[in-house]
């Protein structure tokens, strides 16, 4: 349906949306008047076969290694940063587990204790987007990288 009308002399069609009524319907599913969602369903026979929002499986089970793995390295470390040495406290948090070779481009040192250092939230921030060469760690991880990718060579 348009509507037309004149605006100063000029000549225009515009599009007019009416909304149609909804009717109810009976469910297939459960039988009952409802307006009708999605293949002949009402809204809530329809959202039992919508996939639930969360993680997937596999990324709990990971999460749920990386906290073990968290556990028994704050329970062998001391509790300060690496970098700065600031006490970090009794209570560990996962952003002060940071890996030096990153998790993603290299996962098979996910779980690795020689690829993980103990940072506070900033030298971490630094360690992942910052200067890593001004880091008092740099060295040393320098040293770890090496080690590491002679692991995967062998």
């Amino acid at each position: 349906m348009f509507s037309c009308f004149v605006l100063a002399g000029v000549f225009s069609l515009t599009p007019v949306f009416v909304m149609i009524p909804r009717k109810k319907k009976t469910c297939k599913e459960c039988g009952q008047e409802d307006y009708i969602w999605s293949k002949g369903r009402c809204k809530r026979c329809a959202a039992k076969t919508y996939k639930k929002l969360g993680p997937s499986k596999d990324v709990k089970a990971k999460i749920d290694l990386d906290t073990n793995f968290y556990k028994e390295i704050w329970a062998e470390r001391f509790h300060y940063c690496e970098n700065c040495h600031k006490d970090l406290g009794d209570k560990w948090e996962r952003y002060m587990f940071s890996h030096i070779l990153s998790k993603g481009a290299h996962p098979a040192f996910r779980h690795d204790k020689d690829n993980i250092n103990i940072l506070c939230l900033e030298c971490h921030q630094q360690w992942e987007f910052g200067d890593k060469k001004s880091m008092s760690i740099y060295p040393e991880n320098e040293e770890i990288i090496q080690m590491l990718r002679q692991k995967i060579l062998n």
